[in-house]
């Protein structure tokens, strides 16, 4: 095993300067994401592993409330490449529909279901409320899985509806 200082890597060092102030412990976070116990003190303690997951960078960024790209260690390697190089994957999704992510799809299924219920039932509704309801519709079908049809969009736009002119 090798032993590290953890002021040498700047991903270890975000963690640990993170940890301090979050109300987590090293074992309280590596529950946090879903780890054993031991695994953020032997990350940052012993090295092992000797870089980071991205996965597990993802779960200890939500827990830490600290950007995701701050715990690669790419990022450190050379930030302004590391951006430059998001912002052209990002970019090339928005372009490309078959690169659309799962979740991208069900969100916009979802939006266009619900439009075309308001449509059908010659609904209108504001824009803030139309956002709720896209946002209850996506949640319901992502933790359930239950498919959404017609009759659940139109249950949602009648809903939203009589919010609106109430």
């Amino acid at each position: 095993m090798v032993m590290t200082d953890s002021l040498d890597d700047p991903v270890r060092r975000e963690i640990d300067d993170r940890l301090a102030g979050s109300g987590f412990n090293m074992k309280s976070l590596s529950i946090e994401i879903g780890r054993g116990d031991t695994y953020v003190r032997d990350f940052l303690k012993k090295g092992v592993p000797a870089t980071l997951p991205l996965e597990v960078a993802e779960e200890i960024a939500k827990a830490l409330g600290v950007e995701k790209k701050r715990l690669d260690h790419r990022y450190w390697q050379d930030p302004a490449a590391y951006d430059r190089q998001a912002r052209v994957e990002a970019e090339s999704l928005s372009r490309d529909p078959r690169s659309e992510t799962l979740d991208s799809r069900l969100l916009r299924s979802c939006a266009e279901g619900f439009e075309k219920a308001l449509e059908r039932l010659g609904l209108e509704a504001v824009a803030e409320n139309r956002a709720k309801a896209l946002s209850l519709l996506y949640e319901y079908h992502r933790t359930t899985r239950v498919p959404l049809d017609d009759e659940i969009f139109n249950l949602m736009a009648k809903a939203l509806a009589r919010s609106d002119s109430g």
